[in-house]
C-alpha cells in the first residue's frame, strides 16, 4: 500500500510540474516612442494576433478534451 501511494504521489507531482504556462507578451518596449505610424499599425496587428491565439486556446478543442479524459485536473487549467 505504501508503494502504491508513493507511486501516485510521484506521478501527480510529475504531472503537475509539466503544466504549461502562458507566453507573456510585453505591453510596451523601450523603442515604442520612435515608431512610425506604419510600424504602430504592424504592432497593433501583432497584438491582435496574440490575443486571437490566446482566446482560441481557451475554447473546447480536441486537445483539451483528451487532456480532460486522461488527466481530469487539466480541466481547471482550461
Amino acid at each position: 500500500m505504501k508503494i502504491l501511494s508513493k507511486t501516485l504521489i510521484t506521478i501527480a507531482t510529475i504531472s503537475l510540474c509539466g503544466c504549461a504556462t502562458p507566453h507573456v507578451v510585453e505591453k510596451t518596449k523601450i523603442t515604442d516612442a520612435k515608431l512610425s505610424c506604419t510600424q504602430i499599425q504592424a504592432q497593433i496587428a501583432e497584438a491582435n494576433s496574440f490575443e486571437k491565439k490566446a482566446r482560441d486556446g481557451r475554447k473546447v478543442n480536441g486537445k483539451n478534451v483528451a487532456a480532460a479524459i486522461i488527466f481530469w485536473p487539466a480541466l481547471l487549467g482550461t
